[in-house]
């Protein structure tokens, strides 16, 4: 999987300014200095 158009475009805007992208998509670890966030699912304890 590679980076859509649109993310290609803010991650340009984002360097362009000397601001590191963060994003939650996987594909996006193939841009350069781009930070990728991975969510985990931990079950609440019951109240």
């Amino acid at each position: 999987m590679k980076p859509d158009f649109i993310d290609r475009l803010i991650h340009g805007a984002a360097n362009g300014e000397g601001q590191t992208l963060v994003a939650f998509e996987k594909a996006a670890k193939k841009l350069p200095d781009t930070l990728v966030l991975f969510a985990t699912y931990t079950k609440s304890p019951s109240v």
